[in-house]
């Protein structure tokens, strides 16, 4: 079955790492992760703790934008680095707000959750590294309340976790 594979989870898990390594090793389309694509394109960059809202409101605007041009809503193989699920979450804990269109769910895929098992890497657009823990349950929490068909990749280091989701990948289009 063609489905699409969808990187998320917490701050620091190698998403975006993962992202792309399995889209090269099974040559299929990524769509990155829109948020950091905006910042970085920012003169002046926003505060980060705590992150303004209309920031926020632009980059959900933005990732539900490269979500349709890469055909989220239609079947096909494409990988994501992320989709609504991490605007839901991060908009209801820091902002306490909440958006239909995050949920809406796209063609058929299956999620690669990332659990926070690994070495926390700090950069400028990362601020709760003590909260990964608690971060990843309301994740899990929203793909159980949604039905959504994922598994946890938990290895701790990247190419131990590459291979975890290379195989569980393989025994999906089994």
């Amino acid at each position: 079955m063609m489905m699409h594979l969808i990187f998320t989870g917490v701050e620091s898990t190698f998403k975006s790492a993962l992202a792309k390594a399995v889209g090269e090793a099974l040559s299929r389309e990524v769509c990155g992760e829109f948020a950091r694509d905006y910042l970085d394109e920012l003169d002046t960059k926003p505060s980060m703790n705590p992150f303004p809202k209309e920031h926020f409101e632009a980059i959900a605007r933005g990732q539900l934008l490269a979500q349709e041009k890469c055909g989220y809503y239609q079947e096909g193989q494409q990988i994501f680095d992320t989709d609504g699920l991490t605007l839901a979450i991060w908009g209801a804990d820091k902002f306490g707000v909440e958006d239909a269109q995050w949920f809406a769910p796209g063609g058929p895929s299956f999620y690669l959750l990332c659990a926070p098992t690994n070495t926390y890497t700090e950069d400028e657009y990362r601020v709760d590294s003590h909260r990964r823990v608690e971060l990843h349950q309301k994740f899990v929490d929203l793909l159980e309340e949604l039905g959504r068909p994922y598994l946890i990749l938990r290895e701790p280091v990247f190419e131990d976790r590459l291979c975890e989701a290379l195989r569980i990948i393989k025994g999906l289009e089994a």
